[in-house]
């Protein structure tokens, strides 16, 4: 496959996904999010990353969430908000941090990202894999593993996609992975392809064909670390919400709320379901 259609092919892989589809995956994963009745975890880097997992019998899935960055829902074993650094160390990562380059062990492509999220990623690995291992000898009849994130959690959730992609569903072919994000930051590096290998582009980009990203338009953390810093989202993402507006971008506490995003993507998925079945 060469560079051209991959590029191709990246821009035209969110038409394949219907918006009923969509919509009963977000508010599944959502309210998944939302719920006391699955806890979240610490774990990681000191701790600070947050996750939960559950094993959904009425979908035959294994869900995965991660938390964003904001008072932890279980004791903080740290006084910093060591998340928050995580954020602003945008370092990328093949520059300072050459063992890294792979985002896990036996990762078989080069990845050039964020470097602090790498590190939280790198800290969170071991235990993802070991739940998801537990959860998959537990409940041998799993088909499929959802992941879901807001925020710093979206971060988390495009290593962790990529990671599961790859072991459970190229080399074990096991279980169709899949994952949605809300408000994530861009967390690849690749300064317009000019520290790839097209080799492993080519290898990388087909990995993302069921990460689902939706962006508000005015939500700064979707816009961050800066495209001119060589930063981008791995694939492109759903826009929803109102046009940009420069003065809409540097109200956060608006614009980046999950319950914003919640009702904004709702209105945007009816709005196709309804061009979808009412318009010729």
């Amino acid at each position: 496959m060469g560079l051209l259609k991959v590029l191709k092919e990246r821009k035209k892989y969110l038409s394949k996904f219907e918006p009923e589809y969509l919509k009963e995956f977000f508010n599944e994963m959502y309210d998944f999010y939302e719920s006391n009745e699955d806890q979240f975890v610490n774990i990681g880097l000191l701790n600070e990353t947050q996750a939960k997992f559950r094993y959904n019998p009425n979908r035959h899935s294994i869900d995965v969430a991660f938390e964003c960055s904001r008072p932890n829902r279980v004791h903080k074993k740290f006084p910093i908000a060591i998340d928050w650094i995580i954020n602003l160390f945008y370092i990328p990562v093949n520059f300072i941090f050459a063992r890294f380059k792979r985002t896990y062990k036996d990762s078989d492509i080069k990845f050039y990202t964020h470097a602090g999220f790498t590190l939280a990623w790198l800290a969170c690995v071991d235990y993802f894999e070991n739940t998801i291992n537990c959860m998959l000898q537990e409940h041998p009849d799993v088909t499929d593993i959802r992941i879901y994130g807001w925020s710093y959690g979206g971060a988390m959730a495009q290593f962790a996609y990529e990671f599961a992609k790859y072991k459970y569903e190229m080399k074990q072919k096991r279980s169709t992975v899949t994952a949605m994000t809300i408000g994530a930051p861009r967390i690849f590096f690749n300064m317009y392809l000019m520290f790839w290998r097209i080799k492993d582009w080519l290898r990388f980009i087909p990995r993302f064909d069921r990460l689902i990203m939706f962006a508000n338009n005015n939500d700064i953390v979707t816009k961050m670390p800066l495209k001119i810093l060589g930063f981008s989202h791995v694939v492109p993402c759903y826009k929803v919400g109102d046009k940009f507006n420069i003065f809409k971008v540097f109200n956060p506490m608006k614009y980046h709320l999950n319950t914003t995003y919640k009702q904004i993507i709702n209105d945007e998925l009816d709005d196709r379901i309804f061009e979808k079945q009412y318009v010729c």
